[in-house]
């Protein structure tokens, strides 16, 4: 699963390459884990979204 994340700080990464604020990404969820929590340089972008989204629907009956 991709995750997106928005940079806050200026930085490098060998997998992702330079990044300034503002930068997005869409990045495996452990590495966005990691620039999020770790090395607390991003933020989520989507992850109020993926929420959502993952929460089943209730079904509609058929009334008779």
């Amino acid at each position: 699963m991709l995750v997106q994340v928005k940079f806050t700080v200026f930085g490098c990464c060998s997998a992702i390459g330079n990044f300034e604020p503002g930068d997005t990404a869409r990045i495996s969820a452990a590495m966005a884990k990691h620039l999020v929590e770790e090395a607390r340089c991003a933020k989520y972008v989507e992850a109020t979204v993926r929420v959502a989204e993952e929460q089943p629907q209730p079904r509609k009956r058929k009334g008779r």
